[in-house]
């Protein structure tokens, strides 16, 4: 799976990580931010590119990862 295909603009479901089979999917109709930044990354890619999107994207998740060990953020 790429970096692009986390959230079923259709269904509104979380598809991304830690979803292996349907039963692991999320529905993520409470989070409307989640569905507009993933049109929004979308987006990015139509203008940009996927390449440069994905180093981006990237360096983004290893950024929050950083943030979340370093302050302890919860789920």
């Amino acid at each position: 799976m790429t970096h692009d295909r986390n959230v079923c603009l259709r269904h509104w479901l979380w598809i991304g990580d830690g979803c292996q089979n349907p039963d692991e999917q999320v529905d993520i109709s409470p989070l409307p931010t989640t569905v507009l930044a993933h049109r929004q990354h979308r987006n990015l890619i139509a203008r940009h590119g996927r390449r440069w999107v994905n180093l981006a994207f990237h360096d983004a998740k290893k950024i929050f990862l950083a943030w979340k060990e370093r302050y302890e953020f919860g789920p």
